[in-house]
C-alpha cells in the first residue's frame, strides 16, 4: 500500500491552517477537507512533520486552528469528528478559557471603533508590542477599556472568542493535539517558559508543534519539531521545519 500510495498519490503534503469559521465559510470549509480526502491522507500535525522530518513528503494532510475559537467547536470539529479527521489547535498562554479575543484583533476592533484616538503611526507600535511585549500590551488593553470605552460587544460574533478548557478537552485525544501559539519574542525566555508550563499543565502534555507569524530557527531547543505559520505552499522535499509552509486554496477560508 505504501509503495501504490508512493507511486500514484501526491508528491507532497499540506497543512490546511483555519482560523474563525462564519456560518457561510463552514460550508466552504467542509468542501475543501472534502475535495483534500480525496487524494490526502489526513494525520495530526506533529505525524505530518515527523514523517517530513524522514523525508517523506508525500500524501498526507493536516488540519489545524490558528486560535482554538468558539467556531471551531460549533463550526467545524462536528464535521471533522464524523469523518474521523484529527486536528491541531495552537494556543496561547493568555486566550483560552476567557471571554475574549485574542489580543492583535482586540487592539484592531479598538482601531475601528475609536479611529480618532488610534492614529496609523500609533497602530505600527501598537501591533509590534503583540510580538515584543504581549503582557504590557494586554495591560494597555485594560487601559483603553476604562479610559477610551468598551468594545462594540453587539457587533461580534460570539463564535469569535475563545473556545473553554473543558470545550478543548472534551475532544477525544486521538482527534486532537494542541500547538503552542508562538506571540512571544523567544528572547523573552522567561515568559515563553511560563506560558509553555501552564499549556502543559493544563493538556497534560507539552506541544510538540508551534505556530509563529515569523520564522523560527531556535525551535528544537524550545522542545517543538515543527514551526509553521510564516510561508504560503505545500510542504515538499527538504522544507525547513522552523518554516513550514501552509496550503492556500483559490477562494480562501475568512480569517
Amino acid at each position: 500500500m505504501g509503495l501504490w500510495r508512493s507511486l500514484t498519490g501526491p508528491r507532497n503534503s499540506l497543512i490546511l491552517l483555519y482560523d474563525h469559521l462564519t456560518e457561510e465559510s463552514a460550508k466552504e470549509f467542509e468542501g475543501q477537507i472534502t475535495e483534500v480526502s480525496r487524494y490526502y491522507r489526513f494525520v495530526k500535525l506533529s505525524n505530518l512533520i515527523d514523517a517530513a522530518r524522514k523525508g517523506d513528503t508525500i500524501g498526507l494532510a493536516s488540519v489545524a486552528f490558528r486560535h482554538p475559537r468558539r467556531s471551531a467547536w460549533t463550526r467545524a470539529l462536528p464535521f471533522l469528528r464524523a469523518e474521523n479527521i484529527p486536528a491541531t489547535f495552537f494556543l496561547s498562554g493568555d486566550g483560552v478559557g476567557m471571554n475574549r479575543l485574542p489580543l492583535e484583533e482586540e487592539l484592531e476592533w479598538y482601531a475601528k471603533t475609536y479611529p480618532e484616538s488610534f492614529s496609523a503611526e500609533r497602530m505600527v507600535g501598537l501591533q509590534e508590542e503583540v510580538w515584543e511585549n504581549p503582557q504590557g500590551l494586554d495591560a494597555k488593553l485594560l487601559t483603553f477599556r476604562r479610559e477610551t470605552g468598551p468594545l462594540p460587544l453587539e457587533k461580534l460574533d460570539p463564535a469569535l472568542f475563545f473556545m473553554t478548557w473543558g470545550k478543548l478537552l472534551e475532544i477525544p485525544p486521538e482527534l486532537r493535539e494542541f500547538g503552542f501559539h508562538l506571540s512571544y519574542n523567544p528572547r523573552h525566555e522567561e515568559s515563553l517558559r511560563e506560558a509553555l508550563k501552564f499549556l502543559s499543565i493544563q493538556t497534560g502534555n507539552p506541544p510538540r508543534v508551534a505556530l509563529s507569524a515569523r520564522s523560527f530557527p531556535e525551535y528544537e531547543a524550545w522542545g517543538f519539531c515543527g514551526v509553521t505559520g510564516s510561508r504560503i505552499g505545500a510542504v515538499t522535499p527538504g522544507v525547513s521545519l522552523g518554516d513550514l509552509p501552509v496550503w492556500s486554496f483559490p477562494s480562501t477560508i475568512k480569517e
